[in-house]
Formats: C-alpha cells, sequence, structure tokens
C-alpha cells in the first residue's frame, strides 16, 4: 500500500472517537487492532482535541505534567477501503486516546494488524529524531 494516500484511514466522514483521562496505566484492551503508546507533557493548560481544519475542538483538561499517552484504533484498513462514510452508514473505524500521569518513556508499538498502521509506523521510523527539550531550549537560545 504505497501512494500519495496510501496511509490514510477514512478521508471523508465522521469516525469513533474517545479520549479517557486515568489516574495509572488502563488496562490494554486485546479487542484494538492497533496500539502506539508514547510521551506527553502539555505546555499549557490549555491542551485541546482539534478536529481536522479547526472545524472543533474540545478540552482535554489536562494538567502541566507528564503524561503517557496510548492511541489505539480498530477498523483502519476498512475506513481506508471505502474511503468515505456518509452519516446514515455503520461506522468503520474508531478510536480511544488514554492520558495517564507517567515520566517520559520511548514511543513503542504495542500492537500492529492493519497496513495503514503499518504505513504510519514506516514512515514515522524515517522521521529524524526530534530534539529534546534541552535541545529545543539551547536552540532558541
Amino acid at each position: 500500500m504505497r501512494g500519495r494516500d496510501a496511509g490514510r484511514a477514512l478521508h471523508t466522514g465522521s469516525v469513533g472517537f474517545t479520549v479517557e483521562v486515568h489516574d495509572q496505566a488502563p488496562p490494554l484492551d486485546p479487542a484494538w487492532e492497533d496500539v502506539v503508546e508514547v510521551s506527553f507533557r502539555p505546555v499549557s493548560a490549555g491542551s485541546a482535541l482539534v478536529q481536522w481544519a479547526g472545524e472543533a475542538s474540545w478540552d482535554l483538561d489536562l494538567e502541566e505534567t507528564d503524561y503517557r499517552v496510548r492511541y489505539c484504533a480498530q477498523g483502519m484498513d476498512e475506513a481506508h477501503r471505502q474511503d468515505t462514510r456518509l452519516d446514515d452508514e455503520p461506522q468503520l473505524d474508531c478510536y480511544l486516546l488514554q492520558f495517564w500521569p507517567a515520566p517520559p518513556a520511548p514511543d513503542r508499538v504495542l500492537k500492529q494488524t492493519s497496513a495503514t498502521a503499518a504505513y504510519w509506523h514506516d514512515y514515522a521510523r524515517r522521521q529524524p529524531v526530534p530534539l529534546t527539550p534541552a535541545e529545543r531550549a539551547e536552540a532558541e537560545r
């Protein structure tokens, strides 16, 4: 699956999306097809989930502390095949974003079953390693 749009799932239409904030790491539900975890620290009290093109946003109410974030997905390949979902059609793909306080740790792919996730993991591995906060501060000076 290569090409300009090979990595996207649903192109047009709504998806199922849930955000959860926990006090500690929640158990991983094996029903999810694709799962990754990363570290995240909000840079302000105004963190929000923003819909594509800024059409809507939802405040995440996160503290300015270190979090572990788990992103779970299901149905990405089917959504890619269908391309478009109208409001009266069955949901094709759904996603879960979970936050909990935790010290920074390396990014991890916990589960990969879809070709769409494989495409994005390959893309991410080819990107330059991001600067650490200390390296960014030094560069800004």
